[in-house]
């Protein structure tokens, strides 16, 4: 009996230790959204822009574990230096 009692003494702490962190990390505020700007500031401003030949391809039926490859094609557009940083497949 004095181990089902320890138990629940243990369990009650333990959620209300947990309830207790989730209000506190509820209670932080995150950063407002950094706006773009508007108006001739963003007009002189170089930027570049991204444009693709194409923005899907449909390889149509294939075999499984065949290996498919695709090439998409674009070039900066923009005025401003285009740096990739990270590239990703889906």
């Amino acid at each position: 009996m004095r181990f089902l009692n320890n138990l629940n003494r243990g369990l009650a702490l333990t959620l209300a230790l947990a309830l207790f962190s989730a209000w506190m990390w509820a209670q932080q505020t995150l950063p407002a959204p950094v706006q773009p700007q508007e108006g001739p500031a963003l007009a002189s401003h170089q930027a570049p822009k991204l444009e693709f030949e194409t923005m899907t391809h449909d390889f149509g039926k294939s075999i499984q574990g065949q290996n498919l490859k695709c090439v998409f094609k674009f070039k900066n557009t923009g005025t401003g230096v285009l740096d990739i940083v990270r590239v990703k497949g889906g």
